[in-house]
């Protein structure tokens, strides 16, 4: 954050821009992440040997593809499902459990 400011001081917008030509990602309106692939797409860019697996895709592959919106709600779920237990696992740990009870 701007100016050493304390993240959890306030609500945040988190923004995921998702076009055919590059994916960036934003906290409160500010860009943060850009990824825009060359024309050899995301092999090239992680500089992988040999020939690309996503050789029939566009540049963006394997993010070219349209995304069933159910399945990003199943896995904002399951990550937010997996934080809340980190957190009650670390309020109530069974570390503080009291000898005897």
């Amino acid at each position: 954050m701007e100016g050493g400011a304390d993240f959890s001081e306030d609500f945040h917008t988190f923004e995921l821009e998702w076009t055919q030509e590059f994916m960036s990602y934003k906290i409160d309106g500010r860009e943060y992440g850009k990824v825009q692939p060359p024309a050899g797409g995301f092999w090239e860019l992680a500089n992988f040997p040999g020939e690309s697996i996503w050789a029939k895709g566009t540049h963006m592959a394997p993010f070219d593809r349209p995304v069933n919106p159910l399945f990003i709600f199943i896995l904002s779920f399951l990550h937010l499902l997996a934080f809340t237990l980190h957190l009650f696992i670390k309020m109530i740990g069974p570390w503080d459990c009291v000898e005897g009870h």
